[in-house]
């Protein structure tokens, strides 16, 4: 009858450190959450940037350089935030606040800490930082810019950007309708 608990007790501490090792593995090995609503309000900012960029090479090609620094600038901050957001969903899920709107949702907390946290995990996140600040250097004070947002100003009347605007919004609008959603059958549960 001992051997029988005791065999027991031996098969209960075997499963207990198979669930552990499961857990640590699952923690470890596993690939980086992903979040539906996230990937498709990043896609809507990209197509956003990219066709506002295309419009505008069409409309005032003789600034083309200075348009694709701003749509890859653009295109490295949405890539940056994406990869805040998700290092947050994997390490710190509840400062992602769902219940309360896109605005909460898109705009969560970051600091310092947490850059020196991501850039000591995430190599490719480092290197997101630097082409931010090469881009950014590049960026600031180009001598085209002011003649480049008397065309913006012009371009912003135009049915190509409303239509593009228009599409941006009804994107961020159903992702903000999804969340409250969410958030309604989360409460009910």
């Amino acid at each position: 009858m001992l051997s029988e608990g005791g065999d027991m007790t031996r098969n209960c501490k075997r499963l207990l450190l198979a669930g552990v090792l499961l857990c640590l593995c699952n923690r470890v090995c596993a690939t980086p959450q992903k979040d539906a609503l996230w990937e498709q309000q990043a896609n809507a900012q990209k197509t956003w940037q990219v066709g506002l960029a295309k419009l505008l090479v069409t409309k005032a090609p003789q600034f083309k350089g200075l348009i694709e620094l701003q749509l890859d600038l653009q295109l490295t901050f949405i890539d940056m935030r994406s990869m805040k957001y998700h290092y947050l969903l994997e390490n710190d899920r509840g400062r992602i606040t769902r219940d309360s709107g896109w605005s909460a949702w898109a705009n969560f907390e970051w600091s310092s800490e947490d850059d020196a946290k991501l850039e000591a995990e995430e190599p490719g996140y480092v290197k997101l930082r630097i082409r931010k600040r090469t881009l950014s250097e590049k960026n600031q004070g180009h001598p085209s810019w002011p003649e480049l947002r008397k065309v913006f100003a012009e371009v912003r009347a135009e049915q190509q950007y409303q239509a593009l605007h228009k599409q941006l919004m009804g994107a961020l609008e159903e992702i903000g309708l999804s969340l409250k959603k969410d958030a309604a059958d989360n409460k009910q549960r």
